[in-house]
């Protein structure tokens, strides 16, 4: 009975001392961490977030029409509190805001998850940024431009095959969303 006190007492210090002697995370283990967790890279997070802040009205995207006949895109901010604004109203308009870009985020990530591993690769969420970006501006400028490829192309900015093939990339994006998120709309051309 003795022996097996003993040997639980050992059993529990030395347990103990391991614990002690462990390194605490380092930076990187706690960064990976976090990085499954949120189950995408940071480099995702930041490109689908932009899509998500304009869909849930928190950046509006226009077009401006440059000398060349091309257009750049302009993001402006709707959520930027005046500098005297009660700090409780804006810390609760903040949680309000961050609460409608999440709700936008979740099936954006599930779209971005091209390989359906359940983490989104920076290059996975790139790509459903730029197609997005790529069917909003088609479809604003083709309801300002026409609808003519070769003049859509050069306001865009691309040559006629690249604006057909990255239409053609758009639609697989569609298609594979299965109309899950109906704010993804097919673009007029």
């Amino acid at each position: 009975m003795r022996k097996a006190i003993l040997a639980g007492a050992v059993a529990v210090a030395l347990g103990a001392t391991i614990a002690w002697h462990r390194p605490a995370p380092s930076d990187l283990e706690r960064y990976l961490a976090e990085r499954r967790a949120a189950g995408m890279s940071e480099g995702a997070e930041m490109t689908l977030k932009m899509i998500a802040t304009v869909r849930s009205g928190g950046s509006i995207l226009t077009y401006r029409k440059q000398a060349d006949g091309t257009y750049s895109r302009r993001y402006e901010s709707t959520w930027c509190a005046s500098p005297t604004a009660d700090p409780k109203r804006v810390a609760a308009f903040k949680r309000q805001a961050e609460a409608a870009v999440a709700a936008e985020l979740g099936p954006l990530k599930e779209l971005a998850d091209a390989d359906g591993s359940g983490f989104v690769s920076t290059g996975e969420g790139r790509r459903v940024r730029d197609l997005i970006d790529f069917a909003w501006e088609a479809t604003s400028l083709a309801a300002s431009e026409g609808r003519d490829r070769r003049q859509l192309a050069h306001a865009m900015g691309l040559s006629p095959g690249t604006l057909d093939q990255t239409l053609r990339d758009y639609r697989d994006l569609l298609r594979r969303n299965g109309g899950r998120d109906p704010k993804l709309k097919d673009v007029p051309l």
